[in-house]
């Protein structure tokens, strides 16, 4: 994979997180029993949202949200988290 195509990888799964987290808010308003349910399933988003990630940056380091590509990952989600 070449260095473009993992940025633009990476910008569409900040892109995701926008609504992964809107669904994570309303799984909150379930009934606790429901609640349960839907947050394993939810869970399973997130693991593989974080595996994908992983997968670039391993192999782009310098892209790492928790590491140097922090700033830009935070301006990518805050542009998708505004949009509608």
């Amino acid at each position: 994979m070449e260095k473009t195509t993992a940025e633009g990888f990476l910008e569409t799964l900040a892109w995701i997180e926008a609504p992964i987290s809107k669904m994570d808010q309303h799984v909150w308003e379930f009934e606790e029993s429901e609640r349960r349910k839907y947050l394993e399933l939810a869970s399973n988003f997130m693991k593989c949202h974080f595996e994908l990630m992983m997968s670039v940056v391993n192999q782009f380091p310098e892209l790492d949200p928790d590491g140097k590509g922090e700033e830009n990952y935070k301006k990518l989600k805050s542009k998708y988290s505004k949009s509608k």
